[in-house]
C-alpha cells in the first residue's frame, strides 16, 4: 500500500480483521439462520446462478450479499448507473473478454496452446503458469453473509499465497481493490 492510513485493514498476527465500518456493512448485508455441511469436508455447499449473479447456501433461498455489492456500498459506488450506461457496458464487455482469456491461460486444466490478445497479454506476464493456481474460485464467509468470486487464487498446500482479481479499467479505484481482496 502506497499509504497505509488509505488501507481498510489492519495485520494483526496474520490475521487480516476487517475495519468496523466493513463489518457493520457486512452484518447488515446478509444473516442466515443455520447452515449446512459438507460432512466429509466441514465445508459449506455454495451455488451461484449465473442467471440472477447471485450466491446462495445450499438449501437457501435468500441468496448472501456479493463481495461486489459490499464494496461497491461501502465505496458509494452507483451500481445501477453503471448498469445502464452504455460506456460502461462497452468496457465491461471488454473486460470480461480479457477475463475469459486469462482464466483459459492461468487455468491448469486447460492444456491448449493459446495466443493471448494484446490486452490481455500483460497482465498474464505478470505472473508465471502455475499447477497451484485455482481458477475463478468461489470464497465465502457464511458467518457474516456473503461470498464472491476470486480470478485466480495460488495456494500452496493449504496456504493461500496470493489472491489475484484482474482490473482492465484505466483506472481502478483502490479503496473498492483494497476492500474486495480483503473480503476475499
Amino acid at each position: 500500500l502506497e499509504n497505509p492510513e488509505d488501507s481498510p485493514i489492519e495485520e494483526d498476527k496474520n490475521k487480516i480483521i476487517l475495519d468496523n465500518q466493513i463489518l457493520s456493512a457486512i452484518l447488515v448485508a446478509g444473516k442466515h439462520k443455520g447452515t449446512t455441511r459438507d460432512n466429509q469436508r466441514g465445508l459449506m455447499m455454495i451455488t451461484y446462478d449465473n442467471e440472477q449473479h447471485k450466491y446462495f447456501l445450499e438449501g437457501r433461498t435468500e441468496p448472501l450479499s456479493s463481495v461486489t455489492e459490499i464494496a461497491s456500498a461501502i465505496c458509494g459506488l452507483n451500481t445501477d448507473y453503471m448498469a445502464s450506461n452504455e460506456k460502461i457496458q462497452l468496457a465491461s464487455a471488454r473486460g470480461t473478454s480479457i477475463h475469459n482469456e486469462l482464466a483459459d491461460w492461468f487455468d491448469p486444466s486447460f492444456k491448449e496452446e493459446q495466443e493471448l490478445s494484446d490486452d490481455a497479454r500483460p497482465m498474464a506476464e505478470l505472473f508465471e503458469k502455475s499447477e497451484d493456481f485455482r481458477v475463478e474460485q468461489i470464497v465465502y464467509n457464511v458467518e457474516r453473509g456473503y461470498a464472491g468470486t476470486a480470478d485466480l487464487i495460488e495456494i500452496h498446500g493449504t496456504t493461500v499465497k496470493r489472491i489475484i482479481d484482474f482490473k482492465t479499467m484505466d483506472k481502478p479505484k483502490k479503496k473498492y481493490c483494497q476492500i474486495q481482496l480483503s473480503l476475499y
